[in-house]
Order: C-alpha cells, then structure tokens, then sequence
C-alpha cells in the first residue's frame, strides 16, 4: 500500500514539473 502511494506521488510530481516546465518554457518563448 505504501509502495503504491509512493509510486503515484512520483507520477504525480513529474506531471506538475512537466507541466510547469512546460508553461516556463511558453512564457519564455
């Protein structure tokens, strides 16, 4: 149970520094 919250929190994390990169890279542009 603990593997797989941890496993989610990575996915989610690397969706919001996707994200965030991605509109960084947009306002920069």
């Amino acid at each position: 149970m603990r593997l797989r919250i941890d496993m989610a929190g990575k996915l989610f994390l690397d969706v919001v520094i996707g994200l965030g990169l991605g509109f960084g890279i947009a306002i920069a542009g």
